[in-house]
């Protein structure tokens, strides 16, 4: 329930691609059921799909609702590969903790498209 006054919600996996799409469909659908079962007057114990029965958990009021109908699910385009060789240089703050040894630089060598220079990228090793 800590996230439930939480505005954005910002779902990626490494590229954001498939995983994450697929979480953010979930994380959309759950919210439905929630939803649709806390405000529906003829159910009077909710009842969720067996890929949700975790939410009965969830303590639901008019609050929480309200909350819940008003969050924007966000997929952060490029997912955490994308963002890490975005912002590493500029704001390494925010990279806490950040273990070099998970990652390679790759220098993306484009001299037979024209391409004067190389460009170099973060890359997980483990998606190599």
């Amino acid at each position: 329930n800590k996230y439930h006054n939480t505005e954005h919600i910002i779902i990626h996996c490494m590229y954001s691609q498939k995983r994450g799409v697929q979480c953010c469909q979930w994380y959309r659908k759950a919210l439905e059921e929630l939803i649709n079962q806390y405000q529906n007057p003829n159910i009077k114990q909710a009842i969720y799909s067996k890929q949700f029965e975790s939410l009965k958990d969830v303590q639901l009021d008019e609050q929480v609702i309200h909350s819940l109908k008003n969050q924007k699910i966000h997929l952060m385009k490029g997912g955490f590969n994308g963002f890490l060789n975005k912002y590493r240089n500029s704001y390494p703050q925010i990279f806490e903790n950040f273990q070099s040894h998970y990652w390679k630089y790759d220098m993306d060598s484009d001299i037979e498209s024209g391409n004067l220079f190389s460009v170099g990228k973060w890359v997980h090793k483990f998606d190599c």
